[in-house]
């Protein structure tokens, strides 16, 4: 959390938790623009609301109005928030007169029944879907990561002002390229990186990367976050590694960085919750210097080309693997080339530029 006493812009945070998204929408945009003197921000996760309220629970609103007399926002940006007290910050906000944004980068209203239960239970509970529905139904504009995530949010509000663009930010000036994880030339390591909402994403292929580790002997295997290792896996034994999840953001994409993957898989089910995803994941990989194979959907063909990563039909996981282990010196073009369009098409300024606007609105 920062604050600054001056006359300068201020923006105030209020986000689910301090998670990849809240980084990649907020925090490296915003502490940008505090460098160069064009704003000051603040930021609150739902666990600082409730630390806070916990304090006095018989003064909720006194607490929350003295919070924003004392920040006294440009600007309120609710990142991916609902519970607790989302509808009481927010109509505070209104008697304030404080402009409210609503970002939102999945579709939250309709959490599929298929995905792990604990993000069933942490998303997809009713009373906080009520809250970041409510949120959504009444703020002055809501800021969405994709065109096709917009047009499904702009269905359900028609009355709204809805925006999208310029997300997510390129960050690879995070990484200041430590020395990545040795290893022996002949060996090939791929691996996937997510967390657990993208379990069966990950088992939709488990039988192409056994495939690829019976004919390989040199392989490995590697997943990284809080995503499951396919069981069908386990008998690779020592072939086979998962890492554990890193929450600073910061130190997970160094971290990524030097695994030094051979390639990185992203493969997506083909379903409507998962059209409405942005291709963070590709970023991520080019950032670390890993080459990509992404499942052929909506959200990596619009950027993806047969250049800067490779597109993959359900039944061709297996064949374009073993392309990149046949022919391990192809990795370089593609990585210079994904470089390439991430810092063209995902800059970190053209972000910064859209929270700018937001605010100067």
């Amino acid at each position: 959390m920062r604050k600054k006493s001056s006359n300068k812009l201020k923006v105030l945070v209020f986000t689910d938790h301090f998670n990849a998204t809240y980084y990649l929408a907020f925090h490296y945009p915003l502490i940008s623009l505090q460098k160069q003197g064009k704003l000051e921000f603040i930021a609150f996760s739902q666990e600082d609301i409730r630390g806070k309220i916990k304090r006095n629970i018989n003064n909720i609103t006194s607490i929350i109005k003295k919070i924003l007399i004392e920040i006294n926002p440009a600007t309120v940006f609710f990142n991916r928030y609902g519970l607790p007290y989302g509808d009481l910050i927010l109509d505070e906000c209104r008697k304030q007169k404080i402009k409210t944004v609503y970002f939102i980068d999945d579709d939250l209203l309709h959490i599929p029944k298929n995905l792990h239960p604990i993000i069933k239970t942490k998303h997809g509970a009713k009373e906080v879907v009520a809250a970041r529905k409510y949120l959504l139904e009444n703020v002055d504009l809501i800021w969405i990561s994709t065109e096709y995530l917009r047009n499904k949010i702009q269905h359900i509000f028609p009355s709204q002002n809805c925006i999208s663009g310029n997300y997510p930010p390129y960050l690879d000036f995070l990484i200041d390229r430590p020395h990545r994880k040795k290893k022996s030339p002949e060996l090939f390591t791929f691996g996937y990186m997510g967390s657990k909402g993208h379990n069966r994403d990950l088992e939709l292929i488990s039988d192409a990367i056994s495939q690829i580790l019976n004919q390989y002997p040199q392989t490995r295997f590697e997943t990284f976050g809080t995503v499951a290792m396919p069981e069908t896996l386990f008998d690779f034994r020592s072939r086979v590694t998962s890492y554990k999840v890193i929450t600073k953001y910061q130190d997970f994409l160094k971290f990524l960085y030097q695994l030094n993957w051979d390639i990185g898989l992203a493969p997506l089910e083909d379903n409507v919750f998962n059209f409405c995803k942005s291709p963070v994941k590709y970023l991520e990989y080019t950032a670390s210097k890993i080459p990509i194979i992404a499942s052929n959907s909506l959200v990596y063909n619009q950027t993806i080309n047969s250049y800067n990563g490779v597109l993959v039909e359900p039944k061709q996981w297996y064949e374009k693997i073993k392309f990149f282990v046949d022919n391990p010196d192809i990795k370089d073009n593609f990585v210079q080339q994904a470089q390439i369009t991430c810092r063209e098409k995902f800059s970190l300024q053209s972000t910064e530029k859209q929270i700018l606007n937001i605010v100067q609105l």
